[in-house]
C-alpha cells in the first residue's frame, strides 16, 4: 500500500551528504509539464512547469535550464496542440474562446548561466474546466521567438479534503534557516506515481539524495527530517528497512 508523502519534510543534500535545505511537502492540484528539446530542434533546454488556476486565471510557474544566457522577455506559452512528438502537432497559442491572445505578455528572463524562473499568468483559461489547458503542449521560445523546448501538461489532483496526514508527528524543535531557498510541488497520478515539480533556484548545483521525514528541525536519532522515506515502508525516524534509494522505488 502506498505511503503518504504529503505534509512530510523534503531535504536537499549536497554531494557530500550535508543537509542544505528543508521544506514541507504541500500536495497541489494542477497540471505539470516536463520540458525537453522542441521536435526537430537541437536544444539543451529542459525544465519543469506547473499550471494552476484561480478565479478564471491560470498561473504557469517553474524553472528552466539551458536557455540563452542573460535573456529578457523570451516567451513561454500554452499551445493548442496535444503532443510534442512532432512539430506539426504542437499548434499555435491556445486562445480557447478568448478573442485576444492571452499569452502575448507571458515571458521569462534568464541569468548568466542560462537558468530561468518562470512565473506568468493568463486570463480566461483553466486547468481542466472551461478553455482547458491540461493535455496541451507548453512551448518555450528563445529571444528571437524560435521554439526551443516543449512539454505536455499532464493533469494531477491534490488529495480530497479531509484526507489523512501522517500520524507519527514528532514534537517540533527550533531549527536554523536552510542555507538555500527552494520551492517544490508534489502530486500523484495513476500513470506516473509521484511528480516533483521543483521550482529550484539551485538547479545548477549537483545535489545528493532527497530525504523525507515529517518536520524540518535539527536531526535527532528518532526526529528531525528523518531518514529516506520509501514507498512500501513505514517511516519511523530510523533508517529505512530497505537499502534501495527511494528514487529507485517510487
Amino acid at each position: 500500500m502506498p505511503r503518504p508523502v504529503g505534509s512530510r519534510a523534503v531535504v536537499l543534500h549536497a554531494p557530500d551528504g550535508t543537509r542544505v535545505a528543508c521544506g514541507t511537502v504541500a500536495p497541489t492540484a494542477g497540471a505539470f509539464a516536463f520540458l525537453a528539446a522542441y521536435p526537430g530542434v537541437e536544444s539543451n533546454v529542459t525544465g519543469t512547469l506547473l499550471l494552476t488556476e484561480s478565479n478564471g486565471t491560470v498561473s504557469l510557474t517553474g524553472t528552466l535550464a539551458g536557455v540563452e544566457a542573460s535573456v529578457a522577455g523570451a516567451g513561454v506559452h500554452v499551445h493548442s496542440g496535444y503532443s510534442c512528438a512532432d512539430a506539426s502537432a504542437v499548434g499555435g497559442h491556445y486562445y480557447g474562446d478568448n478573442a485576444d491572445d492571452p499569452w502575448l505578455d507571458t515571458t521569462y528572463d534568464s541569468d548568466d548561466s542560462g537558468a530561468a524562473a518562470v512565473s506568468v499568468t493568463a486570463r480566461g483559461l483553466s486547468v481542466a474546466g472551461a478553455n482547458p489547458c491540461a493535455g496541451r503542449a507548453v512551448v518555450v521560445h528563445d529571444a528571437a521567438g524560435a521554439r526551443v523546448a516543449c512539454g505536455v501538461l499532464a493533469a494531477s489532483e491534490a488529495p480530497a479534503a479531509g484526507a489523512a496526514c501522517p500520524t507519527e508527528m514528532p514534537t517540533p524543535r527550533p531549527t536554523s534557516s536552510p542555507t538555500r531557498k527552494s520551492k517544490m510541488h508534489v502530486s500523484s497520478s495513476k500513470r506516473a506515481g509521484l511528480n516533483f515539480a521543483g521550482i529550484l533556484l539551485i538547479a545548477a548545483f549537483a545535489l545528493g539524495p532527497i530525504t523525507f521525514g515529517v518536520l524540518c528541525y535539527p536531526a535527532k536519532p528518532r526526529g528531525g527530517p528523518g531518514s529516506l522515506f520509501q514507498k512500501g515502508f513505514t517511516w519511523d525516524g530510523d533508517k529505512a528497512k530497505d537499502p534501495d534509494r527511494w528514487s529507485e522505488r517510487l
